[in-house]
């Protein structure tokens, strides 16, 4: 039997995160990276640095410090271990980082891979999605994809199958989890 299991990426609580030096560069980097366009010859590198503690308390090391789920950053040992496999997904950005050596990952397969008329969904005024609360998907659109987003929600969140999971467990990562079910 084939393991269609969709998981939606998350920070690890109690990890690093990886925020722009410029406040600004958030929303730059979502606008950015919002298409199936590869960025990677236009792409202008961000400066960026390690947050390494919240509200006093330390934060463990990370290897992919987290920035968000549109956008997953990883340290040099999961490239080197996995980069082959994550360039079939998408594309690796050069970040400047004083703190670590750390890219981005802009993952370029977009698939209409949501069931919207199986899933719950909360929309715009203007029809675009803003929120799936129970998302269902098209088994057929997601065999054999390991990692992509949704056509209907190109910012939105990263989606690994359970092969992207095993891997990053067979190689001892740390700093994500993967959550089926709930909101996107």
């Amino acid at each position: 039997m084939i393991d269609r299991t969709v998981y939606r990426v998350v920070g690890s609580e109690g990890y690093e995160l990886c925020h722009p030096v410029d406040v600004g560069d958030f929303e730059c980097i979502s606008s950015r990276i919002a298409d199936e366009s590869p960025v990677r010859d236009h792409w202008m590198s961000v400066r960026m640095e390690l947050v390494r503690s919240d509200e006093g308390k330390s934060l463990r090391r990370s290897d992919a410090p987290w920035f968000g789920s549109q956008a997953l950053i990883f340290r040099r040992e999961v490239v080197d271990a996995l980069g082959g496999y994550l360039l079939t997904y998408g594309e690796l950005l050069p970040l400047q980082c004083d703190d670590a050596d750390v890219v981005m990952f802009n993952s370029l397969r977009r698939l209409d891979a949501l069931n919207e008329q199986a899933s719950a969904i909360m929309r715009h005024r203007d029809g675009r999605i803003m929120l799936v609360t129970k998302p269902v998907f098209k088994a057929s659109v997601i065999e054999g994809v390991d990692v992509f987003k949704l056509r209907q929600m190109p910012a939105g969140p990263t989606l690994v199958s359970s092969r992207f999971v095993d891997l990053w467990h067979e190689h001892g990562f740390e700093g994500l989890d993967f959550v089926v079910g709930g909101a996107l």
